[in-house]
């Protein structure tokens, strides 16, 4: 809604001006995902990027991500926007 991204947009201003990259927490759907980029935020995470891991879980997959299977800012949870 209008005032959401008046939040947000706010805070991606305040970031700039202080050279912090800003990161989105919490994205679960590409239509967030869509909105914040087009608001011009860069970095998200939640669980449309992937759903927490234990440290186990972590390291099997951030080794299988060298292999092709999930790029390594998946499992960071963080991601550039598409």
């Amino acid at each position: 809604d209008r005032h959401s991204a008046a939040v947000i947009g706010g805070i991606l201003l305040i970031g700039g001006a202080l050279g912090i990259d800003v990161i989105a927490e919490g994205v679960e759907a590409p239509e967030q995902r869509d909105a914040l980029h087009a608001l011009g935020c860069r970095h998200a995470q939640g669980y449309l990027y992937g759903r927490p891991l234990a440290s186990d879980g972590f390291a099997e997959a951030y080794r299988d991500s060298g292999r092709g299977q999930r790029s390594p800012a998946a499992f960071w949870a963080v991601s550039g926007v598409p």
